[in-house]
């Protein structure tokens, strides 16, 4: 067959670099980012049954930043099964 050759191009080889991941730093960056769209920067309030975006200041969104943002150690964490009771655990 065409495939079993050792030249043929049906044999995919990779190569796979990981790097340790640093949460406060994908935290900062995340954040950064968020100063260029308003909608990340809003909280969704109703005005006469309207939902609207209204803008938070500075003050409010560093006030509220660290209910949403948190980082996890995540050595317990090394399946699918493991994210989903996670995330169960914490609503």
């Amino acid at each position: 067959m065409i495939t079993d050759g050792s030249s043929s191009t049906g044999n995919i080889v990779g190569c796979l670099i990981m790097e340790k991941f640093d949460g406060q730093q994908m935290q900062e960056n995340f954040l950064e980012k968020t100063k260029f769209n308003i909608r990340f920067r809003s909280r969704l309030t109703k005005v006469f049954g309207m939902s609207y975006f209204k803008p938070m200041s500075e003050e409010e969104f560093v006030a509220e930043k660290d209910k949403n943002f948190q980082i996890v150690n995540g050595d317990n964490i090394n399946n699918e099964e493991d994210i989903k009771n996670f995330l169960l655990s914490t609503q």
